[in-house]
């Protein structure tokens, strides 16, 4: 039995060695070819606006609702709601300058707004309309005239019992805008910064 294990193992290995190695070129190719397509996205990573206005557009009938419910640092109920959604006013013509697929037209949008109601132990303390008009003080004519109230976020400051809600106030597909937050506290005061 183990002059045929001994025969077998030796056959195996001589018949291994008459054999060649091949470089496996398929798949450094393949590896060296997406590699080549990363980079060259990187190199040529330009954003769609076409794609950017047309998903933009499609998001106007999209809601944003929250209703959450929580205690405070001491002990007290705590719940808020919020809607964000279009006005379809057609309030806001983007200059052509700023509209990168056709810089020949212009690009008439909406504004958006947000309902917030914020109730301590069953005392509506804050019960509003954000509007893009509760910064236009602080904003500079350019996005006055021509940005939207933009990607709204909530949280808690649970040791200062402070509610933060904060938004970008920017130009309809364009990097040009710029983020505020909407500070408001256990009694229903509001300040505002820009952050």
């Amino acid at each position: 039995m183990k002059i045929i294990n001994l025969t077998f193992i030796i056959i195996v290995f001589l018949a291994s060695c008459g054999q060649r190695v091949e470089k496996n070129t398929s798949l450094n190719s393949s590896i060296d070819s997406l590699t080549n397509k990363q980079v060259g996205e990187e190199e040529n990573e330009e954003l769609d606006t076409k794609e950017l206005r047309k998903e933009y557009v499609s998001n106007y009938n999209e809601i944003e609702e929250m209703d959450t419910s929580f205690t405070d640092s001491e002990g007290k109920q705590i719940h808020i709601q919020t809607k964000y959604y279009c006005l379809f006013d057609n309030a806001i013509i983007v200059p052509k300058q700023y509209v990168e697929e056709d810089t020949t037209k212009t690009f008439t949008t909406h504004n958006y707004s947000q309902d917030i109601k914020i109730v301590i132990d069953k005392d509506t303390i804050f019960n509003k309309t954000i509007t893009k008009a509760d910064f236009a003080d602080n904003l500079n004519p350019e996005l006055r005239y021509y940005a939207v109230l933009m990607f709204p976020n909530f949280s808690y400051d649970k040791e200062k019992n402070l509610f933060d809600f904060g938004y970008s106030l920017t130009i309809p597909i364009t990097d040009v805008g710029t983020g505020w937050r909407l500070v408001i506290d256990e009694k229903g005061n509001i300040s505002k910064t820009n952050r």
